[in-house]
């Protein structure tokens, strides 16, 4: 199952694929997850505001990030939790 199937609000995640201006513009900067939306309404279309790229969009599940691109599930990588503080178990001890 792709990682994109699990994404959810709270979580951190980056553009990796999809339109070209937008990973060229968005591309690995990592934002949280605020709400993911679901198109249901046929007929509807993701357009790029910067070169006016469309893309079918009934039915795909997607978030907007902080500068209001609505971005495909499948375009984004979802990065794992940060570990808590004090739960690595293997320390290591160097020899000096």
């Amino acid at each position: 199952m792709p990682e994109s199937h699990d994404i959810q609000r709270g979580d951190l995640v980056a553009v990796v694929r999809g339109h070209e201006c937008i990973v060229n513009s968005v591309g690995g900067i990592p934002f949280t997850v605020r709400q993911v939306e679901t198109l249901a309404v046929p007929g509807v279309f993701l357009v790029c505001q910067q070169c006016r790229y469309a893309e079918r969009a009934a039915g795909v599940r997607y978030v907007c990030d902080e500068h209001g691109n609505y971005l495909p599930l499948s375009w984004l990588m979802k990065f794992p939790p940060v570990e808590e503080p004090g739960t690595v178990e293997d320390e290591k001890t160097l020899a000096v």
